[in-house]
């Protein structure tokens, strides 16, 4: 399992966690330095190709990349976006497509395009997930494509399809029991697929991320 955070961009963590003074180019490195997977937040893409090239010469072979989509945000094409993930080589572990609604059939085709070269994961809000997993569980079953977990035992199914094991969770509010919780039902679900656990907030608590890795270490 691989445990990490959304984002390594926060301006919160200039002053708590990253050294004074590191360049934002060095904070990539220096966070992969103790955190092995990271999700690439939608809105960084807007950066352009050198900054996100920068990812991989900045960096050595950590983190593993997560990289969100957001179907309703102005981003780059279809394409524009393949050629930036490709830039990113074997470094990327899947893609994370945020659905805010049912996806269209063009948006339904993009999905597919995308799982031909990555596994893609569907995070979707948990009060659609039923609805959308009865629309969509033929699709996601036939496809590289898994639904994003967001760590409530309402919807853990969610885990059991595609190719990536992906939970998506906030980092406040939780004890060592929740995470072990958390932690034994990704895993369980996995099987024998990547799983990977990221947290998030504003900014996302990396006391709770280093407690998670504790903890899986003696699960």
């Amino acid at each position: 399992m691989l445990i990490g955070a959304c984002g390594w961009l926060h301006p919160q963590w200039d002053e708590s966690y990253y050294p004074e003074g590191l360049p934002e180019e060095w904070r990539l490195a220096y966070y992969g330095n103790e955190y092995p997977v990271v999700l690439i937040p939608d809105t960084y893409w807007s950066q352009g190709r050198e900054v996100i090239a920068s990812w991989l010469t900045e960096t050595d072979n950590r983190p593993q990349f997560i990289c969100e989509w957001a179907f309703e945000s102005e981003q780059p094409s279809l394409d524009e976006r393949q050629e930036l993930i490709a830039a990113l080589n074997d470094r990327v572990e899947g893609i994370l497509v945020v659905l805010d609604a049912m996806p269209n059939d063009i948006q339904l085709a993009m999905i597919r395009s995308l799982a031909k070269s990555h596994p893609v994961c569907l995070d979707w809000p948990s009060a659609q997930s039923e609805q959308l997993q009865t629309v969509l569980s033929q699709f996601v079953t036939a496809q590289r494509v898994s639904v994003c977990w967001h760590g409530d035992a309402e919807h853990k199914m969610d885990l059991e399809h595609g190719e990536l094991a992906l939970a998506r969770v906030p980092s406040e509010g939780h004890t060592p029991r929740s995470l072990r919780t958390i932690l034994e039902t990704l895993l369980a679900s996995a099987g024998e697929r990547q799983a990977v656990l990221l947290f998030d907030g504003q900014p996302p608590d990396l006391e709770v991320v280093d407690q998670a890795e504790v903890i899986l270490n003696l699960l």
